[in-house]
């Protein structure tokens, strides 16, 4: 799972320590100094594609959704962390960190000042260490608001407009070189064959049948073998073309577009997204002179399965 995190509006007070702050003291997990930066508006974002033009680095932390969102660069702090405790350590080492914190932030809102990209695994059994990164550049985009914010720990450093623009300047003068389709690539079947799949499925349905489950979600993996690396940039970019209502991310190598928001806190009100039903994109099953909305709300909306597996997710 995925998130961008902004700071709390303000300074914070320092909190009171706890266990999981405790714990990432011993970890080591603490800042490596005074976080300190400004966030300035900034109008010179293109006015078509939106934050496309800023997806241009393999390794650019990004949160776009149609014409808005977040595109960072490089890391101003770092936190890693695993285990049970995961979200707390996380949470505590994020007070921490912002109870020090001297932003001037000159815009003001959700996703300006001190802002995290958060990676975590959904089981604390896992081996993928969760993180939050602090990148040390960052540009926002929320309608015909932009912003750009720059972040260090480095007592030393100069934080002002132009030491920003000079230094979002030099990590787009670096873009990452795309990548043309390569003959030696080629998709392998992973753990789970194609046939067994559909024989989990064949059984699944037998077992829902029966009463002894309401639901079932199946997956198989499928490995692609590539004769040369991934253009992350390249990726994104398509992501956010073909999937606007989509949420496109990237955070330290995990990438990927999602239709469901599952939770969004701003001014203390929770929000979710959250998406049920399924319905072939080839459309075999629309009548003639039928739009796609008509389709769709057809097929997913006038269906009791469909409601009922929305009435799941919810």
């Amino acid at each position: 799972m995925t998130f961008p995190l902004s700071a709390p509006s303000g300074v914070p007070e320092t909190p009171a320590a706890g266990p999981a702050d405790a714990a990432a003291r011993e970890a080591g997990a603490g800042p490596a100094g005074t976080l300190r930066g400004i966030t300035i508006p900034w109008s010179a974002l293109p006015d078509a594609s939106g934050l496309l033009d800023y997806l241009v680095r393999d390794d650019v932390l990004c949160w776009v959704r149609r014409d808005g969102g977040l595109a960072g660069f490089g890391e101003a702090a770092r936190f890693t962390t695993s285990g049970p405790q995961r979200f707390r350590e996380a949470a505590a080492w994020w007070r921490s960190l912002n109870a020090s914190a001297r932003i001037e932030n000159q815009v003001g809102g959700p996703g300006t000042g001190a802002l995290a990209f958060g990676s975590f695994a959904f089981s604390w059994t896992s081996g993928y260490q969760s993180r939050l990164i602090v990148p040390s550049v960052l540009v926002g985009l929320d309608g015909d608001r932009g912003w750009l914010t720059y972040l260090s720990c480095d007592p030393d450093a100069a934080l002002d407009a132009g030491a920003a623009e000079a230094a979002l300047a030099g990590w787009l003068d670096a873009a990452s070189a795309g990548r043309g389709a390569d003959g030696g690539d080629r998709l392998v079947p992973g753990q789970v064959s194609e046939e067994h799949y559909k024989e989990a499925g064949a059984a699944g349905v037998e077992r829902i049948a029966g009463g002894e489950l309401s639901k079932l979600v199946l997956a198989r993996d499928v490995v692609a073998e590539l004769a040369s690396p991934i253009a992350t940039a390249q990726v994104l970019r398509e992501l956010a073309v073909r999937y606007q209502d989509c949420w496109t991310y990237a955070v330290d190598g995990l990438v990927g577009s999602t239709p469901e928001m599952l939770i969004k806190v701003e001014d203390n009100v929770a929000r979710a997204r959250v998406l049920a039903g399924t319905l072939d994109r080839d459309g075999t099953r629309k009548r003639d002179g039928e739009s796609d909305a008509a389709y769709a709300q057809r097929v997913l909306a006038g269906s009791e399965k469909q409601q009922h597996e929305h009435q799941i997710a919810i």
